[in-house]
């Protein structure tokens, strides 16, 4: 809706778009990531469109995952150590 007479920005960038997943699918993530430590990027996409019913890409997973401070480094610390125990 425009108001009458207010001064428009051309040149501003429309907003960013909607997440792809909300905060309860993070939490599924979060527990995935947790159960299956050694899986790859596409595993956990293909199990995560199966319990939340969304198709999301590689590089939205990964950028998820950092979102929720998860990275490789704490995933291969995590495996290593359950390795160990086995």
């Amino acid at each position: 809706m425009d108001i009458i007479g207010a001064v428009v920005d051309p040149w501003k960038k429309p907003s960013r778009h909607n997440k792809i997943l909300t905060r309860d699918n993070m939490k599924i993530l979060q527990e995935l990531v947790k159960d299956k430590i050694d899986w790859y990027l596409d595993e956990l996409v293909g199990e995560l469109e199966i319990r939340i019913g969304k198709l999301i890409s590689i590089p939205t997973l990964w950028r998820s995952l950092v979102y929720c401070g998860i990275s490789r480094k704490k995933l291969h610390r995590a495996a290593y150590k359950q390795n160990e125990l086995l």
